[in-house]
């Protein structure tokens, strides 16, 4: 089953309702409603969702993907978006925030300071759990 009109792979990357929003993103954006957007617009979205959007970089996104930089759907926005995603995440810097904040600058953690860490975060973990 498609949502909103767009590929299975694509379905398999984002949810139904982060298409949704994504479309009311796209929609808002589409100032002529011809159903396609450019690739100053593709960097403006990109800048509202969090990410660098500067002009080469885009422009070879867009080339890498064989999309038209001046006819850019919406599920060319999508495909763009996809590694946009995998280009900035960084598993190694969400982890080293969260032991970080867990550690307070330590080197390592203790099981005790562990359970008291995740009691503030409202976790009722204890020692067997950890």
């Amino acid at each position: 089953m498609t949502f909103l009109g767009i590929s299975k792979s694509l379905q398999k990357e984002f949810s139904q309702s982060e298409v949704r929003d994504l479309s009311l993103l796209f929609d808002a954006c589409d100032l002529t409603s011809r159903q396609y957007i450019d690739l100053n617009t593709l960097r403006a979205m990109f800048c509202l969702l969090g990410y660098k959007a500067a002009h080469k970089p885009t422009l070879a996104l867009v080339k890498d993907l064989e999309l038209n930089y001046k006819k850019i759907s919406f599920e060319d926005f999508l495909q763009c978006l996809v590694v946009k995603q995998a280009d900035t995440y960084d598993p190694y810097s969400d982890l080293k925030h969260v032991f970080d904040r867990f550690t307070e600058g330590k080197e390592s953690i203790d099981q005790d300071t562990l359970v008291a860490k995740c009691r503030e975060l409202g976790l009722s973990l204890g020692l067997q759990q950890v």
